[in-house]
């Protein structure tokens, strides 16, 4: 399997043909999952690993095919997987990786059939490694978005209580720019009976990208004000206490010329977005 993974990489249209009508053909054999699963923890070369996960991943999308699958087999896979994702340090292959849990974690997070994850995510998260705690919050932010809806009703305090240790002072920006990444594919799933848990969140998210700016990091900045967005659609009421802190945000960032103008696009959009959902808040406060 290896080999014919080999040949999709090489610069040789007709080699790739090849490997193309080879892999075909050895993805019918029962075997063709083992034997991925084999590339993805022993290969040396990284894109041939990400592309057995990408194969892997693709394969078990749909639900059936992972379930017709015996128990025990199921049980071999994920935990091969877990221990890859420890194993590997190319963060493109610990992606890969971690996309890969999170299409299995869509069918076995439900009735709680993995929850070796759940105790593998804490482990990672509370590990002194800064890179093993950015590859939990990484992981974290992927089920968030395949398995929101499950999260949200089994495990959200649970989940909380890592974003609030994630977002606290003095973090790596790879931890705090994924846990708002994570919150931000949640909030779709949050209702005001999740408001108490999710609402003193939102503070903590505006302080991490004012770092984001203070530190060059505008790109992260951007897009983990896309969280807003989101909250503006689907349930603003949790941004209602934050709406001040909030407005001086956007304001400071479309007032700074020297800022990349997407960001500050965005920033203006916002504040457009603001002035016609809470106008009479914002009037009656004096914001803007």
């Amino acid at each position: 399997m290896e080999a014919i993974l080999a040949k999709l990489l090489m610069p040789d249209n007709d080699v790739i043909q090849g490997g193309t009508a080879e892999l075909k053909e050895a993805l019918k054999h029962p075997a063709a999952v083992e034997e991925l699963c084999q590339v993805l923890a022993t290969c040396t070369n990284p894109q041939i690993r990400q592309y057995a996960a990408l194969l892997l991943r693709k394969k078990f999308g749909k639900q059936k095919t992972w379930t017709k699958l015996p128990v025990t087999c199921r049980a071999g896979i994920k935990s091969s997987i877990r221990n890859t994702l420890l194993n590997k340090t190319h963060e493109m292959t610990q992606h890969s990786i971690c996309q890969l849990i999170g299409v299995l974690g869509k069918w076995e997070l439900p009735n709680n059939d993995w929850p070796e994850l759940l105790n593998f995510l804490k482990q990672c998260f509370e590990n002194a490694d800064p890179c093993k705690k950015a590859l939990a919050v990484y992981l974290t932010s992927v089920l968030c978005e395949t398995s929101g809806g499950t999260i949200k009703s089994r495990y959200l305090k649970d989940f909380v209580h890592m974003f609030k240790k994630s977002l606290s002072p003095g973090q790596p920006t790879q931890v705090s720019f994924y846990t708002i990444i994570a919150m931000t594919h949640l909030v779709g799933h949050i209702g005001s009976s999740e408001l108490p848990l999710f609402q003193p969140l939102i503070g903590l998210v505006i302080e991490n990208i004012k770092v984001f700016i203070s530190s060059n990091n505008e790109d992260k900045a951007a897009e983990a004000m896309d969280i807003f967005e989101e909250l503006f659609e689907s349930e603003v009421t949790i941004v209602v206490p934050h709406i001040k802190s909030i407005i001086k945000l956007c304001l400071a960032i479309a007032a700074e010329p020297n800022l990349d103008d997407g960001l500050r696009v965005k920033a203006i959009t916002f504040l457009g977005t603001l002035t016609r959902m809470k106008k009479k808040t914002i009037v009656k406060h004096k914001l803007i």
